[in-house]
């Protein structure tokens, strides 16, 4: 086995040479004797023991995380969640109504001159019809 072969299996397969597969588990047993070998293999088991995670985990300090956590949880004040749950949407609101008045007020067309004249001469035609009539009953 070469020195790069060696140092790709150490890299694939970890620094516990039983866990490498058997056809080449006899050759990495020869050359696991080099000083070269014996550096791959043990920065091999550094990086083995980091990713083996931890041992055993106490039940009981897991139960006093859990209880801290949920302690902290329940102990907030009732108006930071209330206050964080209604703002998003009064926001909402509030930004739609913002824009629908600049939208309303930027697609209004400006009054034409004429059909005011109209709507005023109809307005003024109404009114005087109506008094008359109304004059002309109640008299």
């Amino acid at each position: 086995m070469t020195r790069e072969e060696f140092e790709a299996n150490v890299a694939a397969y970890g620094a516990q040479l039983h866990r490498w597969p058997e056809q080449r588990h006899q050759a990495a047993l020869t050359v696991a004797g080099e000083p070269w070998a014996q550096q791959m293999l043990a920065e091999a088991a550094g990086l083995d023991l980091l990713l083996s995670g931890p041992g055993q985990v106490d039940p009981a300090r897991v139960g006093r995380a859990i209880g801290g956590v949920t302690g902290r949880i329940a102990a907030r004040p009732a108006w930071r969640i209330t206050w964080q749950q209604w703002l998003a949407p009064v926001t909402g609101f509030i930004t739609a109504g913002v824009l629908g008045v600049v939208v309303g007020v930027a697609i209004t067309p400006q009054p034409q001159p004429e059909l005011v004249a109209v709507g005023q001469l109809f307005a003024a035609a109404m009114s005087y019809s109506d008094s008359a009539l109304l004059q002309g009953l109640g008299g």
